[in-house]
């Protein structure tokens, strides 16, 4: 098995975003960017674990930042701070290439417009969340639903609040209707409230980490610890036993569906 291109949904034309943009080839989050970290670009193993933002920002800022830069730098916070948290899961789970098991991506694949009420990165969510975009958010969760689908990553993490109170309903439920559609286990529920329990399995056997944001300052810094807790026990899933010869590249022989087929690629 080889990566997967997730394909971005069409949308209309409209004053709050837009969809007809060329991806950035180079490091970075998608759809501004190629989807992986820095150093990963060569990596042709699968992605066994796919990290959600919410979504890439405005386009003044994607324009100025990343269009023909070949990517996000190294030094964006987002980034830098993610990056920092996988190599020292890396490190502790003998994965030393954790990095390159990863995709980057983000829950809206558009990009926002400035306007009176989104005149930055923090605020985009209002780009999407109008009752007449509701159709492009169920698109979205569609893509994401084939991609994960076709891919068969082992774990799915999910950075910020936003997903929970934003997005959970107009996309993730269209993914993941067991966790955020009615009654779902985080349908409606509070950050703070659901990482007391921060990891849950979906009907297909999928595990989903919820996270804060790395760019949530203090949130993030607060609960780094148990975040990075969580997630190396997650890691720790996607390696053969201690005293394996080869955890470097332990994804080869993880078993990934519920047929227990193996990857054949990478």
């Amino acid at each position: 098995m080889t990566k997967v291109t997730l394909k971005r949904p069409k949308y209309p034309c409209n004053d709050d975003f837009v969809t007809d943009f060329e991806t950035e080839p180079g490091a970075g989050f998608f759809p501004g960017a190629g989807g992986y970290f820095h150093g990963c670009a060569s990596c042709t193993c699968p992605s066994r674990i796919v990290f959600f933002g919410t979504d890439f920002g405005t386009k003044p800022d994607w324009d100025s930042k990343v269009r023909g830069k070949g990517g996000e730098k190294p030094t964006q916070p987002t980034l830098q701070r993610l990056r920092a948290l996988v190599d020292d899961v890396g490190d502790a789970t003998g994965v030393r290439d954790l990095a390159c098991w990863c995709h980057l991506t983000n829950a809206v694949l558009a990009l926002a417009k400035t306007t009176d009420t989104v005149k930055g990165n923090t605020a985009t969510y209002k780009a999407y969340r109008k009752p007449e975009h509701r159709s492009y958010l169920r698109q979205c969760g569609e893509a994401h639903s084939q991609w994960l689908q076709k891919q068969k990553p082992g774990l799915a993490v999910l950075l910020g609040t936003k997903h929970l109170s934003v997005y959970g309903y107009g996309i993730w439920s269209a993914v993941w209707p067991e966790l955020f559609g009615p009654g779902g286990t985080w349908c409606g529920i509070e950050m703070k409230d659901a990482l007391s329990d921060p990891v849950t399995t979906t009907e297909s056997g999928l595990r989903v980490q919820l996270m804060y944001h790395p760019s949530s300052g203090p949130h993030w810094r607060r609960r780094l610890d148990d975040a990075k807790a969580a997630f190396r026990q997650e890691v720790a899933r996607l390696v053969p036993v201690a005293g394996s010869p080869t955890r470097r590249s332990a994804w080869r022989s993880r078993p990934w569906s519920r047929s227990r087929s193996r990857p054949t690629g990478g």
